[in-house]
Order: structure tokens, then C-alpha cells, then sequence
């Protein structure tokens, strides 16, 4: 142990790569526990508050009765985190550290990044009138910013 011990007090190249070895380790575990916060419930409960804010707002459309919508979403659903670099300097060897910003306790969000609306499926009453569901797609397609390709509308029986 003692050879280990009196072999880093000797040797700077040594402590330099073992610190930046240690430094490795932590920023993998940062990045992983930080990097990307992802869960099927929020992407799930995105895609209920979706559909609600669709039921309510295509529901007040001319010529609509009742309303259904359901709507596909991706499983990805994550957080950009914001990082800080480092540039640490021992006796003439350089060493990177990049890790994530805390504050509070928690890291700073660049940007959350919603799931992609893959399709939309429509069943209301009154979009048998040629109209009616034309008003349907248009509304979607504008709410949600999709393409109109994404989005079904069928007569609810």
C-alpha cells in the first residue's frame, strides 16, 4: 500500500491520470443519473392533456357534436442539461472537466423536448359533413403542428 501511496507523491503523470480517471467516472455518472430524463408516464400524461385540450377546443367547432380523440405520441421525452467546462492546470499538464450546472440541488433544463405526435384519430359527431370535417383536420393540424396526412376523422355512429 504503501509503495501505491509514495508512487503518486513521485510521480505528477500518475496524479494527473488518476485524477482525470476519477473525473471520467463522476461525469459518466452525472451525464447518466442528468443527460436524459426520460418516463412513459409524463409521455403519457402529455398525450392525455393533448387529447383533453383537443376535445375541448374541437368540440366547439360548428356542426360538432360529441368527440373522441386519441392520439399516438413517441416514446422520447427528454431534458437538455446545461453544462460548465473546467480547465484545470497541474504543473504543466492540462485536464477538461465537463459537468452539469446544480442549483438547488437540481440540474439546470436548457430545454425539454416534448414527444413527436406520430397520428391523431378523430370520432366526432357531425363529420359526416364534407365541412365539418374539414374544419376538423384543419383545426388539429394547427393546433398541434402536424401535417394533415397525421390525422383521421371518422363519423362517430
Amino acid at each position: 500500500m504503501n509503495k501505491i501511496i509514495n508512487f503518486f507523491k513521485n510521480n505528477k503523470t500518475a496524479q494527473v491520470i488518476f485524477i482525470s480517471i476519477l473525473c471520467v467516472i463522476i461525469l459518466v455518472i452525472a451525464i447518466s443519473s442528468f443527460n436524459n430524463v426520460k418516463s412513459k408516464d409524463t409521455v403519457s400524461s402529455y398525450a392525455t392533456m393533448l387529447e383533453e385540450k383537443l376535445i375541448d377546443t374541437l368540440s366547439t367547432i360548428d356542426g360538432v357534436g360529441k368527440i373522441k380523440v386519441a392520439l399516438t405520441v413517441s416514446s422520447e421525452n427528454y431534458q437538455e442539461i446545461a453544462y460548465e467546462t473546467t480547465v484545470k492546470d497541474f504543473g504543466g499538464t492540462t485536464e477538461t472537466v465537463t459537468s452539469p450546472i446544480i442549483i438547488n440541488g437540481e440540474p439546470v433544463v436548457i430545454k425539454t423536448c416534448y414527444p413527436e405526435i406520430l397520428g391523431v384519430v378523430i370520432v366526432a359527431e357531425g363529420a359526416n359533413d364534407y365541412l365539418t370535417c374539414f374544419r376538423l383536420v384543419e383545426s388539429t393540424a394547427n393546433l398541434l403542428k402536424i401535417s394533415v396526412d397525421k390525422i383521421n376523422v371518422y363519423a362517430m355512429k
